[in-house]
């Protein structure tokens, strides 16, 4: 025997809101709902959003900006790698440093272990933006 129809679509459901319960629209999953309060409580912004921002602030297109910011970060990583510094108006002075290998000891067991020798970006902030968020 053939179960019958939902009267409604699947990405329908009950779904509680302010203590009552109503028909409507399933969120797609519980991560999309939860990633704007997330942002909020963390302070932080993605990628997403600074292209949106940036989009905004240029009158540029979002694909625009996206192509761009893209491109920055690869023109970044090439320059580093070559071993150069990469300065940033306004925003602050991005290096690499090598770091010599050592020794250390792992917590857990409290061995010593040798922890090889690699190279490190560091990050320097400018003074106006240190400024500005003090």
């Amino acid at each position: 025997m053939r179960r019958p129809a939902r009267p409604w679509p699947r990405r329908w459901a009950w779904v509680s809101s302010g203590g009552k319960r109503q028909f409507a629209a399933r969120p797609p999953n519980r991560t999309d709902r939860l990633k704007p309060l997330r942002n909020e409580l963390e302070g932080s912004m993605t990628k997403n959003e600074l292209i949106a921002a940036i989009a905004e602030d240029a009158a540029k297109s979002k694909a625009d900006v996206s192509v761009v910011l893209a491109s920055l970060a690869g023109v970044v990583s090439k320059t580093l790698k070559s071993g150069s510094d990469v300065t940033l108006g306004g925003v602050g002075k991005l290096s690499s440093a090598k770091r010599e290998a050592r020794q250390a000891r792992n917590p857990s067991t409290g061995a010593m272990i040798d922890v090889p020798a690699k190279t490190v970006v560091k990050f320097k902030v400018a003074k106006d933006l240190a400024d500005t968020v003090a």
